[in-house]
């Protein structure tokens, strides 16, 4: 039987990204059973090793391409693929082109080979969207990235800690384009992809759904804002008979986190990007995950920037890293190995 594999991407090599990997590793035993490959600059790791860890030889083993691995029997289960652009004297310091540049490549690489599934399953670290947009200008992030290899599905951002489950209808545009990005289809599709993925990934055969309302108040009737009544309940209704799902909605936002009403449900989801993110934030206390759901494919990341103020300092925290990968592990599992759970939520 195969070992599983797990890949995952440097990120912002001037953020906290490869310290919070190497800690994730290093204070997790149990990821010694399962094979690791790091996709990164060599100078970069090392350089975070011989800061957590001084004197000790790295513990991973330097090749150049997935196919290096060997087959059969291993002294090592910590690889580090060398994505490398060019020689680069790696020392902490603010995020450039160089090190973008550093920071695409090996979010390139590893993309291709959990695309060509030579890893079951990838977990990238923070990178600084603005600098990799000068050199790739229609970059729009990870899960943009990834999406671009599956134009006929629907992704979603889903963000993830234990129990709690947002999904982000839109994400990374600009207020004033909410109302225009969202339509009847749309919204149908992104309710699908969440209702699909807590079925398949999250092994919940019958999930209960909440949903937002896009205006204050959920509209108030019509009385501040019409979007509600146009295709978020219509098209919450119809999903509703279709699936013979429990649907629930739309909710006024404010009221729903502040009476916890979120406890009730397996998954939320959320109109746009600040009003899901706002309270899950808050309430996961920078332990939270990224999962980019809809796609044939695993991927998962902290819920956090690339902190590069932190760099060095040993004050960030390593919480959400280590969930993005027990995350991940756990998806490939319930994939792999579907086992449905009844829905713990009481209405």
């Amino acid at each position: 039987m195969r070992r599983l594999r797990l890949g995952i991407s440097m990120g912002e090599p001037h953020g906290v990204g490869p310290e919070l990997i190497l800690r994730s590793i290093y204070e997790n035993p149990f990821l010694k059973e399962i094979d690791i490959v790091l996709y990164g600059y060599p100078n970069v790791f090392s350089f975070h090793h011989n800061h957590l860890v001084k004197g000790k030889k790295t513990p991973w083993k330097e090749i150049r391409s997935i196919h290096d691995i060997p087959k059969n029997r291993r002294e090592h289960s910590l690889y580090l693929i060398n994505t490398a652009t060019a020689k680069w004297g790696y020392k902490p310091g603010n995020s450039d082109r160089e090190s973008a540049l550093e920071a695409f490549s090996a979010l390139k690489t590893s993309a291709s080979d959990l695309i060509q599934k030579n890893i079951q399953a990838l977990v990238t670290a923070p990178l600084e969207k603005k600098n990799v947009q000068q050199i790739f200008p229609d970059f729009t992030g990870h899960t943009g990235y990834l999406s671009q290899y599956f134009p006929q599905k629907t992704t979603l951002m889903f963000m993830v800690h234990k129990n709690l489950r947002i999904a982000l209808a839109t994400e990374h545009i600009p207020i004033q384009k909410i109302s225009k990005s969202l339509s009847a289809e749309i919204f149908e599709k992104k309710l699908r992809t969440m209702y699909e993925s807590l079925q398949k990934d999250f092994g919940i055969p019958q999930p209960k759904i909440a949903i937002l309302g896009l205006n204050p108040h959920a509209g108030e009737h019509g009385l501040l804002g019409k979007e509600e009544q146009k295709y978020l309940i219509p098209v919450s209704e119809q999903f509703k008979v279709e699936t013979q799902g429990f649907i629930r909605g739309p909710f006024s936002a404010d009221g729903f986190f502040g009476s916890a009403a979120w406890k009730d449900y397996d998954g939320i989801l959320s109109p746009y990007h600040d009003q899901g993110m706002i309270p899950f934030k808050l309430l996961t206390q920078l332990e939270g995950v990224n999962y980019t759901a809809g796609l044939p494919v695993i991927r998962t990341s902290p819920a956090h920037g690339t902190a590069s103020s932190l760099l060095g300092t040993k004050k960030a925290r390593p919480e959400a890293m280590k969930e993005a990968i027990k995350l991940a592990l756990e998806l490939v599992q319930n994939r792999d190995h579907p086992k449905h759970k009844t829905s713990d939520k009481t209405i």
